[in-house]
């Protein structure tokens, strides 16, 4: 089963030759990663180096991390993806990303037998606090719920800048109140809450939590809004501020993707670089004024003096930027993305060939919705197809209740309908030799007729949904665990609820469970 809904993902994914003109490479292809990594493999940025060995060196316990410590100062390759600094580590998809990168590395060391990094990159300049402050999860009571952070209108700081707010320690008490006790629940709460201290970066404590759930792997975590980072990547960084190449290469592909029947994921505007501006903390557009020759901020429409912009610590990119800025500091030889990454990647092929680098390969992450216990056996009691909850989410009660109905009931229903229409095109017939103007009079009565014993029908289906509530409870939770809010569950809810109940091994678990090439939505029995 694919979830894909866009037709250049859905393309991309079954190699159609359309989309062949977009990509570097492609991930189903035996000989692409090793082309690219060719291409690209090189001893780390001494940055980079840098910030692993000490990540390293404070997961005394990562046994898998610590056997890269003397693999890093050699010529090497990457395996990269990544993500906002979610709250609690954000959506499951998050981990499928984490996850997928990390099976990737491993599988391409083991068959080339050299050192390939699984590393992510946090997005954490991005100022949306909005898609990162909340956390969704099923509670004691099967219902979905959401903690979330203060509000902060209008606010357009990154969220590296942000510090967690003393609301924070509230979230603990509703957990506490939200889930049963477990075996793992409070080991796991007090080490989430020692990590997610007021006053820390949302976007520290997200890496300190992704490090501590993929210790046993070894994850390594880039963080984006690191000012080392973006000094090692200032050349990329300048070019695109003083040649704007970004504009360019841009509409160049968006005219051939929308010649190929594609939509665009990322648009562009005239004159704006992939380039935000920090001005007093918060991230600004700007605009290239072509008469002065100079940049104008679009908050205030004052001119930027040109030094000013020079620095580099005043620039921060955006997303069509970002993937270069990584694999300047980076040998990327592939980059793990979900749907709409895959078509904004897309479009990236002729900026990356400007600035002369090579573009990874675009692979997409796993994709996967958990299937615990208690909703396996509703699924079997009730004899419903797990992909049918996804398809038809809104359906699945009124199926099931519907089928409720007594047979010789339905049998009547059925009867009266099909004579209905065999009696109405007999009606219709004699009538129209008589007056031949009545033809919709007569249309319409069948409608009406036939929507009473639907709404009868139907009726009657609500009445048995209400004599028999538990049957009703328990698909609705059933439905609340698959399609929370009638989206898919990796979207919606966070690993936290599972960790909660099963514990940390369920990361190993999950890890097992994936395998390449990660296309294929899989339902993993827990």
């Amino acid at each position: 089963m694919l979830i894909f809904s866009s037709e250049l993902v859905l393309d991309y994914i079954h190699s159609s030759g359309k989309t062949k003109q977009f990509f570097n490479a492609h991930y189903k292809d035996p000989h692409a990663f090793q082309a690219v990594a060719k291409k690209v493999k090189r001893p780390l940025d001494p940055v980079v180096q840098e910030i692993f060995e000490a990540q390293i060196k404070d997961l005394p316990n990562s046994h898998a991390s610590h056997r890269y410590l003397q693999n890093l100062s050699g010529p090497l390759c990457t395996i990269v993806t990544g993500q906002q600094a979610g709250l609690f580590g954000g959506p499951l998809f998050t981990i499928y990303k984490a996850l997928t990168t990390i099976k990737l590395a491993k599988k391409l060391s083991a068959e080339w037998n050299e050192t390939v990094l699984p590393v992510f990159f946090i997005a954490s300049e991005d100022h949306d606090y909005e898609q990162v402050r909340c956390l969704g999860i099923i509670d004691n009571e099967n219902q979905f719920q959401t903690l979330c952070l203060p509000e902060q209108p209008d606010n357009r700081k990154p969220v590296a800048d942000l510090g967690l707010p003393e609301e924070t320690k509230e979230l603990s008490s509703q957990l506490h109140e939200m889930f049963p006790d477990t075996e793992y629940k409070q080991n796991i709460l007090e080490k989430l809450f020692r990590i997610y201290t007021p006053g820390k970066s949302m976007s520290g404590a997200f890496r300190e939590w992704l490090l501590f759930l993929f210790s046993d792997l070894g994850l390594l975590v880039l963080d984006g809004a690191d000012e080392r980072l973006k000094e090692a990547s200032s050349q990329i960084l300048r070019t695109e501020l003083e040649e704007r190449t970004s504009l360019t290469a841009l509409s160049n592909t968006n005219e051939k993707l929308t010649s190929a029947g594609y939509s665009i994921q990322l648009p562009f505007q005239k004159n704006r670089p992939a380039l935000l501006y920090l001005y007093n903390g918060e991230r600004h557009g700007i605009e290239w004024d072509p008469e002065k020759k100079s940049y104008i901020h679009l908050g205030t429409r004052d001119h930027i003096p040109m030094d000013r912009l020079k620095d580099v610590a005043v620039l921060s990119p955006k997303a069509a930027l970002r993937p270069l800025m990584q694999d300047t500091v980076l040998p990327t030889v592939a980059y793990v993305g979900g749907p709409g990454e895959i078509a904004y990647w897309a479009q990236l092929k002729e900026l990356y060939e400007k600035m002369n680098m090579t573009m990874p390969v675009v692979v997409p992450r796993a994709n996967c919705t958990l299937v615990e216990p208690k909703v396996k056996r509703h699924l079997q009691r009730y004899e419903i197809d797990v992909e049918n909850v996804l398809k038809n989410p809104d359906q699945i009660i009124s199926q099931i209740t519907n089928d409720m109905i007594p047979g010789h009931i339905k049998i009547k229903f059925d009867e009266i309908k099909s004579r209905l229409d065999e009696f109405w095109a007999e009606l219709l017939t004699d009538i129209q030799e008589i007056e031949p103007t009545m033809k919709s009079v007569i249309e319409k009565g069948e409608k009406g007729v036939t929507r009473q014993l639907d709404s009868i029908e139907g009726r009657l289906a609500k009445a048995i949904q209400k004599r028999e509530q538990t049957v009703v409870q328990q698909l609705q939770a059933l439905v609340t665990h698959l399609m929370p809010q009638g989206n898919l569950q990796e979207r919606q809810i966070g690993l936290l609820s599972y960790l909660l109940k099963f514990g940390p091994g369920i990361i190993n678990r999950l890890y097992e469970e994936i395998e390449f090439p990660f296309t294929e939505h899989k339902f993993i029995e827990l």
